[in-house]
């Protein structure tokens, strides 16, 4: 449920990134989606979003693995 509501905020948060380069820079909704493609950013860039995608998830696969050893444990 954590990972659908990530991939739901990212949408959304690119989409009105690109509304709003619409309107500031008086592009077309291509030009505004391609300003986040690979060909405009650097590895550097896809590299921090990548942790930021996956730091959270390992940590909260984690925490899952912790509880239900906890919970089969019976402690």
């Amino acid at each position: 449920m954590t990972i659908i509501g990530l991939l739901t905020v990212v949408l959304l948060s690119s989409l009105l990134l690109a509304v709003l380069d619409m309107y500031v820079f008086h592009e077309t909704l291509q030009q505004a989606f391609s300003k986040q493609g690979f060909g405009y950013n650097s590895w550097q860039t896809y590299l921090i979003l990548a942790a930021a995608f996956a730091i959270p998830i390992i940590r909260r696969y984690r925490i899952i693995r912790r509880h239900r050893n906890r919970r089969n444990h019976g402690s």
